[in-house]
Order: C-alpha cells, then structure tokens, then sequence
C-alpha cells in the first residue's frame, strides 16, 4: 500500500547492445548504440548503450495496490526488453509529497518491485520548491 501519491513511474532500460528500435513498445525517448543520445550521461554524443524510457500508464487494472499492479506491468514487459538486449534496469519514482512526508511499502509491494530486480530511484519534493529553484 503507498501511501503517497505517486506522480510518475518511469522504466529505463539499457544495456551496450540494447536496441529499444527493434520493439514495438512506445517508449518517451530511445536511442540505439551508436546514435546520438537525446538523454542521460551521454545526451548530445554517440551513445556507446541502448537506452529507453517508457513510461508507465497512470492506471493499470488489476487487483493489489497501485504500486503492485505497476510492478506487474513492468514484469510483463521486462522480458522484451531483455530479448532487446537490456542488461540494467531503473525505475524512477517521482512524488510531489505528501502533508505528512511520510512513505510505506507493504511487504507486498517490495516483493512486487524485487522482482524486477532493478535499482529504484525515488525523488520526492514539493512543486514549490521546484518552481522557485530550491
């Protein structure tokens, strides 16, 4: 059960010979080895590693907490991704907070999302201080 809102999920992929061009997955920004990188480390130069974003749907039906289904979801495309050629995985997790500043996976979810066997990167803060550049 998160019990924060969770703003965005995204998924990236990559790996040194991961074409995210071979899948028919909609992905928020791609690139092949060997292109010009759009974003991360490498944006502006030839890429020496696929990489891609995908972001997830707002809703996802299903049964479990919000959290659980994404991470099914996640499960279900992962195997693509890895057939593409990706090696490293990272979910982006971004939240605009809650009153309280608190956060709580289930034991549930935590399994949901090891499954994934992914690094998680979890960045919380208010649209305040994102707006006025604190």
């Amino acid at each position: 059960m998160a019990t924060f809102p969770l703003d965005a999920f995204v998924f990236q992929a990559s790996g040194p010979d991961f074409r995210p061009s071979s899948l028919a997955i909609t992905f928020a920004a791609a690139h092949d080895p060997g292109e010009i990188a759009t974003f991360g480390a490498f944006a502006g130069q030839c890429a020496p590693r696929g990489s891609a974003l995908y972001i997830a749907p707002a809703v996802i039906a299903g049964s479990g907490s919000p959290l659980e289904r994404l991470a099914e979801h996640l499960a279900i495309i992962q195997p693509a991704l890895r057939s593409a050629g990706a090696t490293d995985f990272v979910l982006h997790v971004t939240s605009h907070g809650t009153a309280s500043g608190n956060v709580e996976f289930s034991r549930r979810e935590l399994a949901a999302l090891a499954v994934l066997d992914c690094h998680i990167f979890y960045r919380s803060g208010s649209m305040e201080s994102e707006s006025d550049g604190t």
